[in-house]
């Protein structure tokens, strides 16, 4: 195989490196939305249970607030499982895998909290509680951002090294030996 024949090869073994590092750099964006998307179900869900409510409502708001459980818990499932068809999926490493197990365990007390104040009158600490939650969320975010960021530099290598291959052959550039 010629010095054309290499090109070919490191060419082609770029593009499909590419085509999986863009498929990463989806899936990783779609886990940012999700998270950011568990920001703003936090916040809705304090507001709602900070929101005065007649006795008579408290079975419409125990019913609004177990909605608002699930769907939380259902953006908790797709994080960690992923969604191949979205594409979504987390970029695990030992940080993000870190900080997602610490929003897990911060989400169970919130969790219950919420319940609970879904069948009481509020009381103190919901708010602080929630900004803790969501801080944590934040951390879990930077940390899949980071992770993007290092696939973005590989894509970009990867870029540039398609067209210094190319023309490397095109100006007959010959290893030695």
């Amino acid at each position: 195989m010629g010095i054309g024949g290499l090109c070919l090869v490191l060419a082609l073994a770029s593009v499909g490196l590419t085509l999986w590092v863009t498929w990463q750099l989806e899936g990783g964006a779609a886990a940012v939305n999700e998270a950011g998307r568990m920001r703003m179900q936090s916040y809705r869900l304090a507001l709602r249970l900070q929101t005065p409510v007649p006795d008579t409502g408290r079975t419409e708001l125990n019913q609004q607030v177990q909605d608002q459980l699930q769907d939380f818990d259902a953006s908790l499932s797709l994080l960690r499982d992923g969604d191949p068809a979205r594409p979504l999926a987390v970029p695990w490493d030992q940080d993000t895998r870190a900080h997602f197990e610490l929003v897990q365990q911060r989400w169970q007390p919130l969790r219950a909290l919420a319940r609970e104040l879904a069948i009481q009158r509020p009381g103190p600490g919901l708010s602080l509680q929630v900004d803790d939650f969501v801080h944590e969320v934040d951390s879990f975010v930077s940390a899949i951002e980071l992770h993007l960021a290092q696939w973005t530099t590989l894509l970009r290598t990867l870029l540039g090294m398609v067209p210094v291959s190319l023309l490397a052959w095109a100006f007959g550039v010959q290893p030695k030996g």
